[in-house]
């Protein structure tokens, strides 16, 4: 008769031979992986996968492939006024470009594709477990606590967060060639070198990469044959300088190439008040938010809105960095003595590493500062921290395999079910937004965010209320001043449609809107015959650099509007000369001098406009006009 331990004993020898696979194959971890993430191929294209892939008019051309490499991540906003961004991103247009070709706008096909990026980045997890602890469950862990972290939900499910994935696992491909080169390097050290590049190519945060391999070199190979410690501290950092100066070599190249496409290698974010006091006292409370995100998987999520701090007596300082201090002490004392402690030192090195591109808080908008897929790359360390620490504790236990697959499997599942729920969150703009509303009230972006959304699904009223409460937290915002007075215009409420134009005109300098958006205001105070505001509105942008322009562009179409057809081509044909690559001032150049029945103008105004390739709607208006004027 069989005791409980006998029968325990029995149980595992049974499944002995897919205990072994599991623990040996990263099968099981992959599909496990894929089916949680396979809900999310129901969701839409949310935020910005509308303006960088659904509104992109160079999608489907190959100058969305060449182009990249030698403009920014918008480049294709407006070609011909660069840089529209601070990003340099090859590889994430390449891979638009591609799943366009693929898929068209077929949204559960793009899903998939980013999906299996993040499958082979769990395998590479997997890989680079195996090769660092001889633990034969600890790849199998590490990988599955990566695979369905919660706070990956935002990387992996939102399109456009593809460079995060991309990049990482470019980077532990690196590393895993990196470590399986050994002190010989070869072929592997060249592949290593190979996907650096290729990770710097898919996201600027790759940049500290060279510090990860010092950070290995240094703690995980030690020397100890060295008649002093000095010595050995010497060799060790020769040793890594040697390893490691080819990543630093690529690494100077590419900050120069980044140097010569945007003009600058890094750049502050134009709506960023904070000094650089400012941001080193807000940097306590980002970092202890990313660690929170890091241990409570509950906390992941679309948005996580931090106050700027300006004073070291705000608890908003000290009470991050006490925390911070106690957790740090207590993990001195209970993992310095464990034979495991230069793994730990290590893996704490890399999350470190990981976050330091997005410490530079200067850089991003003030209202997303702490963002969840910023983690991708450092929670692979965090995986591998744990999955150890919980084998060392439980394993000496009795029945130490079945409690610590055990102990894995109820993890595995909280973590499994906390994504479920978040990956809801990114179905549609409605549902992102109203959820960050629900968990930040006082989020003034997730209140005007979804009321654009609302206004998208034609619900007016919803959307006036999220504008009134955008501006009852952030009266200074010119953006929901301007939409809400679109609303109320459109329901005939012209006197306070003014009265908010009027106001959000005066803001918007602040606020470095661009000189379309000037423009359009002018254009509509005119529609509304508000001439005072039309005037403010043209005196503004003037005022800016490539204002004048946008003046005789704006002038032109008031005059094409009032049937003033000589003055418009006048005005639209010095300011074509100025700026050739505008398609929308030939376009207005060719309706002027269409209604004066100069047809061979119109035309090859026509031609020069579509040849720059407009917006789709754009260009569907000028291929009307070119029709009618070749059968005239």
């Amino acid at each position: 008769m069989l005791d409980g331990q006998g029968w325990a004993q029995a149980g595992v020898r049974a499944h002995i031979p897919l205990l072994r696979f599991m623990a040996d194959s990263p099968v099981f971890v992959l599909l496990l992986t894929a089916a949680v993430y396979l809900r999310c191929t129901r969701n839409e294209f949310v935020f910005d996968d509308k303006e960088m892939i659904v509104r992109n008019r160079f999608l489907g051309d190959w100058a969305m492939v060449w182009d990249s490499f030698v403009r920014d991540s918008w480049w294709f906003i407006d070609p011909h006024h660069l840089p529209q961004s601070a990003y340099y991103r090859p590889l994430q247009d390449v891979w638009f470009w591609l799943n366009y070709h693929l898929f068209g706008f077929a949204v559960p096909g793009w899903h998939l594709t980013l999906i299996a990026v993040h499958l082979i980045a769990v395998w590479l997890v997997f890989e680079v477990a195996r090769e660092l602890s001889p633990h034969r469950w600890k790849p199998l862990i590490a990988a599955t606590l990566f695979g369905v972290m919660p706070v990956h939900a935002q990387a992996v499910v939102w399109l456009i967060a593809i460079p995060l994935p991309m990049s990482a696992a470019f980077e532990l491909a690196a590393f895993l060639c990196f470590v399986r080169g050994g002190d010989q390097g070869g072929m592997r050290r060249v592949w290593a070198l190979a996907f650096f590049v290729l990770a710097l190519l898919s996201h600027e945060s790759a940049v500290v990469f060279p510090l990860l391999l010092v950070a290995y070199s240094v703690i995980m190979k030690p020397e100890r044959d060295h008649a002093s410690a000095t010595a050995s501290i010497r060799h060790t950092l020769r040793r890594a300088a040697t390893e490691s100066w080819r990543f630093f070599a690529i690494l100077a190249g590419y900050l120069g190439l980044r140097l010569w496409v945007l003009g600058f290698i890094s750049e502050r974010h134009f709506a960023n008040p904070m000094t650089l006091a400012q941001s080193g006292l807000t940097l306590p409370s980002v970092v202890a938010t990313y660690l929170q995100l890091l241990a409570a998987p509950w906390s992941a999520g679309p948005e996580h809105p931090l106050a700027i701090v300006s004073s070291a007596l705000s608890r908003d300082f000290y009470l991050p960095i006490m925390l911070m201090g106690a957790a740090a002490l207590a993990a001195v004392l209970m993992l310095w003595r464990t034979p495991q402690r230069s793994l730990y030192l290590f893996c704490i090195a890399w999350i470190a590493i990981g976050l330091l591109p997005v410490l530079n808080l200067r850089e991003f908008s003030p209202w997303i500062m702490v963002q969840d897929r910023y983690l991708y790359f450092s929670s692979a360390a965090w995986c591998l921290m744990a999955a150890d620490i919980m084998i060392a504790l439980l394993e000496g236990l009795q029945f130490g395999t079945i409690v610590i697959l055990s102990a894995a499997a109820i993890v595995t599942s909280l973590y499994a079910g906390f994504l479920l729920h978040l990956e809801t969150f990114w179905h549609d703009d409605t549902a992102l937004f109203s959820t960050c509303v629900q968990r930040f009230p006082r989020s003034w972006f997730c209140h005007f965010e979804l009321g654009s959304a609302l206004n998208d699904r034609h619900d007016p009223e919803g959307a006036e209320r999220e504008y009134r409460t955008t501006l009852a937290i952030k009266p200074d915002y010119p953006g929901a001043l301007l939409d809400l007075a679109m609303l109320l215009e459109r329901s005939g409420r012209t006197p306070e449609a003014l009265d908010d134009m009027r106001q959000a005109v005066v803001l918007m300098p602040q606020w470095n809107y661009g000189l379309n958006f000037y423009g359009n205001l002018a254009n509509n105070a005119d529609i509304l015959g508000a001439a005072d505001l039309r005037d403010s509105a043209l005196e503004a942008v003037a005022r800016l650099p490539g204002g004048p322009l946008e003046v005789e562009k704006t002038r032109a179409q008031i005059d094409i509007r009032h049937r003033d057809f000589t003055d418009a081509e006048t005005l639209l044909e010095a300011a074509s000369a100025q700026d050739p690559g505008d398609a929308e001032l030939w376009a207005l150049l060719a309706t002027a001098v269409a209604r004066e029945g100069k047809n061979a103008q119109a035309i090859d105004a026509c031609q020069r406009a579509l040849a720059l390739k407009p917006d789709p709607a754009l260009a569907q208006v000028l291929q009307r006009l070119l029709q009618q004027l070749l059968a005239a």
